[in-house]
């Protein structure tokens, strides 16, 4: 079995790379644009990417123009959840500080994508046999581990935050030292090449 790991950013191949086999192999490119050709995989996975794009068509015909014939294909997008107090208390640790120019009109909030009917028209333009299931996990989680999942979230990284300590502190100061429930709703799509 071959592993392949495509992302448009660097830093995110670096990261994959710490944690994959050595056997892996990583490329820069577009999910629009798959430097791969064509039929050659036996099986997809798109892992919470497909809701930070802006072409769906596109990076779905690439999914399927890669696949072998009754290839398999998996994804996993964000589904709607009630926003816990966890998450209340880090939007309210970054709410004050603007957006850096250079993000300031991206939007990872693609609620259409949310929506399982239309998740299902999407994918059903290239695939047949499209099952989505949701899925949540109920976490409970400390203080440190509340700010090290939201931390790890682009939400931090678009801001101009002048020191991440001093948010970092306030934001468990707010946490206190009580656990915090958190879901993490998602939504599991499978299907196959046409």
């Amino acid at each position: 079995m071959e592993l392949h790991g495509v992302d448009i950013s660097q830093g995110e191949l670096a990261q994959a790379l710490k944690r994959s086999p050595k056997s892996a192999r990583f490329t820069r490119a577009r999910a629009q644009q798959l430097p791969f050709i064509s039929a050659s995989f036996d099986a997809v996975l798109r892992h919470m990417a497909l809701m930070l794009m802006s072409d769906h068509q596109g990076a779905l015909k690439e999914v399927s123009r890669v696949l072998k014939s009754s290839g398999r294909f998996a994804a996993i997008v964000g589904a709607d959840a009630p926003i816990s107090d966890a998450q209340k208390f880090f939007i309210d640790c970054i709410s004050g500080y603007a957006r850096k120019e250079e993000y300031e009109d991206v939007s990872f909030r693609e609620s259409n994508l949310r929506d399982p009917i239309v998740l299902r028209k999407l994918f059903l333009s290239h695939f047949a046999n499209v099952s989505i299931d949701r899925i949540e996990v109920a976490l409970l989680w400390s203080a440190q581990q509340a700010w090290d999942w939201f931390s790890s979230m682009y939400d931090l990284a678009l801001r101009r935050i002048d020191s991440i300590q001093k948010v970092k502190a306030r934001f468990l100061n707010l946490v206190g030292d009580n656990g915090l429930k958190h879901i993490v709703a998602l939504q599991l799509i499978q299907a196959t090449k046409h």
